[in-house]
């Protein structure tokens, strides 16, 4: 079976930016075990991946939303993340600043 373009982009970005992926994946679990003492690390991490992430999703739909497309842009761009947030589901945590 063929692979969906999120999919697509989301395998090259996890190809193209190993390093920042797998060291995403290190924090994120660490995370997950313990928010409190690993927040600022995944925070920094985090920004740095969740910034690629945009770039591919910008990568994915930019061309769309010129055209007549940009509701299916929409679609596309979910699509996109909720592959991201299966893998990663507190990926939406980074930036938060807990007191």
């Amino acid at each position: 079976m063929s692979k969906t373009k999120s999919q697509q982009t989301y395998d090259l970005l996890k190809k193209n930016q190993a390093k920042t992926y797998a060291n995403f994946i290190k924090v994120h679990q660490n995370f997950s075990l313990n928010p409190d003492k690993n927040r600022l690390e995944f925070n920094r991490i985090g920004r740095d991946f969740v910034s690629l992430v945009r770039a591919y999703e910008r990568r994915l739909c930019g061309g769309m939303e010129k055209s007549n497309n940009s509701v299916y842009s929409a679609k596309v761009s979910e699509k996109y993340w909720q592959l991201i947030r299966e893998e990663f589901p507190l990926i939406d945590q980074v930036g938060v600043v807990s007191q």
